[in-house]
Parts: structure tokens; sequence; C-alpha cells
């Protein structure tokens, strides 16, 4: 279960398989949760078929940096997604990893990062959203089109908050605290600023409670890239 947890905030939270879960969830109707739970399972069984995907499942959560590339983990992972679970190769799923791939931090990156999809990631995330705040938390899928029945779209990727600076090599952990990998994007979450992750982990975990108004906190924390939740 411990080990479960790591691997849920590694892909999900700090995103780095958050775009593609949904995709694959879509295309064969594995859960989010059952798909980084085959991840590890099979990668630990076979690891030299995907090396650099077990490299960064296997280590990941202890360096918090790309092992290798991300670019080479993603070619990994679209081979084990068409061989293992099933998902259709072609424009669909090329277009979800290059956008996962966009919003993953490496150095010497340069901003802004435009991307051209095949297809509109953004517009689908955007669906699957709109379904689940309309009654479909659970079943999305099912009223939720495939993402090849929507045209191109572009995702402009940039980092105000210089995720790259601050965030690469950091503790699995400090994501209790709102450290994240959310570059500025149209797929990016609400998130703490990362110019305030220190006056808000200070705030949160050390300051004494002090008295404030309902709604407030110690310290002013400004919530941005609130586009896709």
């Amino acid at each position: 279960m411990f080990q479960l947890r790591i691997d849920f905030m590694v892909f999900e939270n700090w995103s780095v398989l958050r775009h593609v879960a949904p995709f694959v969830r879509r295309e064969t109707g594995m859960r989010e949760i059952d798909l980084y739970r085959f991840l590890r399972r099979r990668t630990d069984e076979a690891p030299q078929e995907w090396p650099t995907l077990h490299a960064n499942i296997a280590n990941g959560a202890d360096v918090m940096a790309p092992i290798h590339s991300w670019s080479l983990m993603m070619d990994d992972l679209r081979r084990f997604l068409v061989t293992e679970v099933g998902v259709p190769a072609g424009s669909p799923l090329d277009a979800v990893l290059a956008a996962q791939l966009a919003l993953l931090p490496s150095y010497g990156r340069t901003f802004p990062d435009v991307v051209d999809l095949e297809h509109d990631v953004t517009g689908w995330t955007e669906l699957i959203i709109a379904a689940k705040a309309n009654g479909h938390l659970h079943d999305w899928e099912t009223v939720v089109p495939r993402l090849g029945d929507l045209g191109p779209g572009v995702l402009v990727v940039e980092d105000p908050d210089d995720i790259v600076g601050t965030s690469i090599g950091q503790s699995v952990e400090k994501n209790v605290a709102g450290w994240n990998w959310e570059f500025d994007s149209s797929l990016s979450r609400a998130s703490v600023a990362a110019a305030q992750f220190t006056d808000f982990t200070t705030d949160l975990l050390i300051t004494p409670k002090r008295n404030t108004t309902d709604g407030e906190t110690g310290v002013p924390i400004t919530l941005g890239r609130a586009g896709a939740g």
C-alpha cells in the first residue's frame, strides 16, 4: 500500500502520467489506479523489456527527475500501452503522449513551448471535467467521445513560476505542502505558486493559527493555473 501511494503521488499528483491514464481508460476501460498498479507489476517482472520506463517507475520517486530522459520513457510507454494494455497505436495515442511529455520538467527547456497536436487534448480533458460535474464522476468514459474523434489542437506551455529551477529533485512528499510540476498551460490544475511554497508550508505546519476571517489563511496564497481540473 505504501508503494501504491508513492506511485499515485508521482503519476497523478506530480502529473507524470496524469493525462495518459484517462486516455487509457477511455480506450480500454482500465481505471487509472489499475493502470498504475499494472505498470509497476509488469515492468518489475520484465525490466529488460522497457528499461527506461522501468527505471523511472522503480527509482523516479527517489530522484524526482527524469532518468535518462522523459522522451525515452515515453517511447517505452508507447510500446507498453500497445503491447501490454491493448491501446490502439495511432495519432490519438501519439497526441496524448506528446502533451504529457510537454508537461514534464527537465533542465535546458525553453519557454514558451508550443506543441501542435493532431487531436485536441485540452478540449477532450475539458469534456471529461464537464462529464464528471454532470453526474458521471465514476463512469465518464461512457459519455465522453474518444480523443481520436476530436480535431487538432495546440498546447502552449510556459514556466512563469520557474518549476524547472525550483521543483526538480524535490522530495516526492513535498506534494502534500503544495510542491508540484504544474507548468502554466491549458491542461494545468490550480496550485500554490512556486514562489510561495516556503511561506505556505511554514504557515501551514509551523506558525500557530491566527485569528482570520472565514476563508482566509495566515499567508495570502495565489492559486494559479486554474484551467483543467
